[in-house]
This record gives C-alpha cells, structure tokens and sequence, in this order.
C-alpha cells in the first residue's frame, strides 16, 4: 500500500487536474463568449478536443481525490465498496450480523462511523416481511434490531427518523421479552412505515 505522504500528494495532484479542467472549460467559454470561432470544420475539431480535455481532467481529478482519500482511511477502495454492499444488504436482512462482523475491523469501523450507511423505512419492510415468512429467526431479528438502534455505523433516514425509530423500539421491545411478531403487529409495522405515523 503506498504512503500517507504518497496519497496526500495524489490528493494535491487530483485538485490540480480539477483546476486545470476548469482553466480549459473557462477557455473554452471565453471563446465562445467573444465569438471569436471561424465557421470551419478545423475549428470546431480543436474546441471539440479542449473540451473533451478539460472534461477528461476533472474527471480524472476527482477519482484521484476520492480514491486517495479512502486510501487516507487504511483501507483500498474496493475493500470499501464491498463492505458497504454487504452493510446495506443487512440492514434489510439480506445477510446475517455474522456475515458483516467478521469483515470488520476497526479501521474500517472508523470509516462507516464517518461515512454511516442510511436506514430508510423500505429496509425495515423488507425486514419485517423476511422475518414474517421465516426467513430470519426471531434471535437474528432481535440482534437486527441491536445494530440498528446502537451501531453508529447505521443512521435513519433523517426525514422519517421518529417513525423509523419508533417501529425498530417496537420489535426490539417485543422480541427482547421472548414473544414473536404477530402477522397483526407486522401489518401495524408495516402500516405505521407507509403512513409516516409513529408505534
């Protein structure tokens, strides 16, 4: 893995690539803005490629940034996405807490607690309606509900926060006292999620 130092001077290089993209659009637009184009095919071919330049080079700008910053992290890029795939498949139970905790580690721990995985009410649908069909155990919904509640790598969506944190409190009550949903309490879940209402 390269350096700290290394990944910072990428970093410097990848702003560097951004502004030199918007030196060539700003060009371009100054000659656009005076007018000052012969009505020929050669002109129109040289614009053609300062433009397609200027486009390439903050591109290129911003994926260097973005890569070199993850990297800044201790984790490569890929390591990253893959995690948050996985991440975002638990939290409507498309993958068990055992599936995502024995990828973790603390530094990419560290990175979900700055860059969290949003919890919207559709994955507390998908969810209650995996565990309504026994797909999902109710030990494995009940630890669901722990990482929802408790992990700061997890935030609800902060438009429909209450109610999506009233609905998880609700399971978590339910199933902590040993006692399984029933289909009446899924549909008042369920119910509550689509209505905005609070449990």
């Amino acid at each position: 893995m390269i350096s700290a130092n290394e990944q910072k001077k990428n970093i410097k290089f990848g702003y560097l690539y951004i502004a030199g993209g918007i030196v060539f659009m700003l060009i371009m637009a100054g000659i656009f803005a005076t007018d000052n184009i012969d009505n020929n095919t050669r002109e129109y071919v040289v614009m053609a490629l300062v433009a397609m330049i200027g486009i390439a080079c903050i591109f290129t700008g911003i994926k260097q940034v973005r890569d070199n910053k993850t990297l800044l992290e201790g984790i490569p890029k890929a390591v990253i996405e893959e995690m948050m795939t996985e991440m975002a498949m638990f939290k409507n139970l498309d993958l068990s807490v055992r599936d995502i905790t024995r990828h973790m580690t603390s530094e990419k721990e560290k990175y979900f607690l700055k860059n969290p995985i949003v919890v919207y009410p559709d994955d507390i649908t998908e969810a209650l309606e995996k565990y309504r069909d026994g797909k999902v155990t109710r030990k494995e919904m009940l630890v669901w509900c722990h990482v929802m509640t408790f992990s700061q790598c997890y935030v609800y969506n902060p438009d429909r926060y209450d109610e999506i944190e009233s609905v998880v409190k609700a399971i978590q009550k339910r199933l902590v006292n040993e006692e399984d949903l029933s289909e009446e309490e899924i549909f008042q879940f369920v119910s509550a999620l689509d209505n905005n209402a609070e449990i």
